[in-house]
């Protein structure tokens, strides 16, 4: 039987946890980013969840390997009714159209952010430029956007840190490095 290594040492995850929108659902793996992401969620290093409006909107249409790579995706539920999200709605609304939604995608933006806003801290990765645009203002709702760049860069940097806490107390206790060690 293995040694069990201990519970003092760093663990693999890093507690990052990411929302993707649906333009980020990467079904045919032509995402570079994307698929850094895909392959550290499978591996235990980072979560990836969908909102569920975002997930709806994956799975409607005609393309099949979309639709599959949204239903192997977990999903959040979002509390669209609650008085908190009645008011913060509106407000999210008017930093994204300010001129007022004109379509069902727009609407969709709209929740899609909301999911967001409700699941915070975890910073929504999207391509959508509408949203990217509005970042700072976003930010003043404590609503993180980003590139699904800038989210690799960020995990990498969590990464760096998580493997140079392992190593020092890898030393320090006499205890092995874990496998995963410079290896994410």
């Amino acid at each position: 039987m293995g040694r069990e290594l201990n519970p003092h040492m760093p663990s693999r995850e890093t507690d990052l946890y990411f929302l993707i929108d649906t333009n980020r659902i990467n079904a045919r793996r032509a995402l570079p980013y994307m698929n850094q992401l895909d392959q550290w969620r499978k591996d235990g290093v980072i979560g990836l969840l969908m909102p569920d409006v975002a997930h709806g909107e994956a799975k409607e249409g005609h393309n099949a390997e979309r639709s599959r790579k949204a239903s192997s995706t977990v999903f959040t539920i979002s509390y669209t009714h609650n008085h908190v999200a009645r008011e913060m709605r509106p407000r999210i609304s008017e930093i994204l159209f300010p001129d007022g939604c004109h379509s069902q995608n727009e609407g969709n933006d709209v929740e899609i952010v909301l999911a967001a806003w409700q699941h915070r801290p975890y910073p929504l990765i999207t391509a959508d430029r509408g949203i990217l645009r509005k970042s700072e203002e976003l930010a003043q709702l404590e609503i993180s956007v980003m590139t699904d760049a800038e989210a690799v860069a960020l995990v990498r940097e969590c990464i760096r840190e998580r493997d140079d806490e392992a190593r020092d107390f890898a030393a320090n206790s006499e205890e092995p490095l874990p496998c995963w060690v410079g290896k994410d």
